[in-house]
């Protein structure tokens, strides 16, 4: 496989130490991709100390933070012509292997894959959550690798969403345009989980994603099921009202 065949997008926010752990594992093992960091709005100019420990690698810097969405399109448009694939990591992933020629062996395989990655999971357009590891209508996106001729047939990620059901948005796009996704086990990649600002960016962007893609009926059923959800955490959690509020307004509203 050609190196520059595949790109890796990754993104720094206010983590410089995660950033420098998974770059060298990337480099250590000598992953066969081109490498593209953009530090995404921290609060310092982290660019410039991952350019000084990896003088090798382009690092840039948006002094705003973009999002998982914007960041990942700030490459994406930049390279999905020069490129074949392009992988989205995150910052928070360690690498102790190649992770890469076994999804590139699977997409060259079979055109119909629009996306792979090591986790998958099904999306219910009756609940809109997404259930990990149950299936492949979406590649979590910690780790996913995408054909840049999707990319250019059906646009790069949404990026009014952010952080959150981007991936789901961007693969349920590539199934109504007639692609899959796969997933491809690997033992060389680790996720480091991370739950910030999660509760109101997943509440959020899961009603925009059901409002777009489900039939009315599924969505009658997603309104009663989310505000049932709404006022079971009432009961259980209260610290998680206001951001489940404030998801609902924006994202229904």
């Amino acid at each position: 496989m050609e190196k520059n065949r595949v790109a890796i997008s990754l993104l720094n926010w206010n983590g410089v130490e995660l950033t420098t752990q998974c770059v060298q594992g990337l480099l250590q093992h000598q992953v066969p991709a081109d490498l593209y960091i953009l530090d995404n709005g921290s609060e310092q100019n982290e660019a410039a100390t991952l350019t000084q420990r990896f003088p090798s690698v382009v690092s840039e810097r948006s002094e705003k933070n973009l999002g998982f969405t914007g960041g990942n399109n700030y490459w994406i448009n930049r390279l999905q012509d020069q490129y074949d694939y392009i992988v989205l990591l995150n910052q928070d992933t360690i690498v102790t292997g190649d992770f890469i020629t076994a999804m590139v062996t699977v997409m060259d395989t079979d055109r119909a894959v629009a996306a792979c990655g090591p986790t998958g999971g099904k999306i219910s357009l009756w609940t809109g959550k997404v259930y990990s590891d149950e299936g492949d209508d979406v590649i979590i996106g910690y780790c996913c690798l995408m054909r840049t001729s999707v990319l250019k047939q059906i646009g790069p990620l949404t990026e009014r969403y952010f952080a959150y059901y981007e991936e789901a948005d961007w693969c349920w796009r590539a199934r109504l345009a007639g692609y899959r996704c796969q997933v491809v086990p690997t033992t060389t990649l680790r996720h480091i989980k991370s739950a910030a600002y999660r509760t109101y960016y997943n509440a959020r962007n899961m009603v925009w994603f059901m409002k777009q893609f489900a039939s009315p009926l599924q969505l009658a059923y997603f309104f009663c099921y989310y505000f049932t959800i709404f006022w079971i955490e009432r009961l259980r959690k209260r610290s998680r009202l206001t951001d489940l509020w404030k998801a609902a307004k924006d994202g229904w509203l």
